[in-house]
């Protein structure tokens, strides 16, 4: 799976979430969701919300969220992986300043 980082001050810290498979949604409904996957993971919506291993929002919010992690968590590198990559690609290009 290929790991995408948003450029040279995304890279700065090293903490990473390879070892979990992350949920990178881009909604305009983070809360639906969340609400339908929750059950799979044995977790509320408000669960898989909060978990540092997702990510679920508009492409802004995403990039908040993200942000806040790494200056939170201190993880700066993710795995997205492939039929996530499309819908991710737009939070790559803003985390990167493109």
């Amino acid at each position: 799976m290929p790991a995408l980082s948003g450029g040279t001050r995304w890279h700065r810290a090293s903490s990473t979430t390879a070892d979990a498979t992350p949920v990178l949604i881009v909604t305009a409904r983070p809360q639906e969701a969340a609400a339908e996957l929750a059950p799979d993971f044995d977790l509320t919506a408000e669960q898989v919300l909060a978990s540092s291993e997702s990510a679920f929002g508009s492409v802004d919010q995403i990039v908040e969220q993200l942000l806040a992690r790494r200056e939170w968590h201190g993880i700066s590198d993710l795995t997205v992986v492939q039929p996530q990559m499309e819908a991710f690609a737009p939070v790559v290009s803003h985390l990167a300043g493109t």
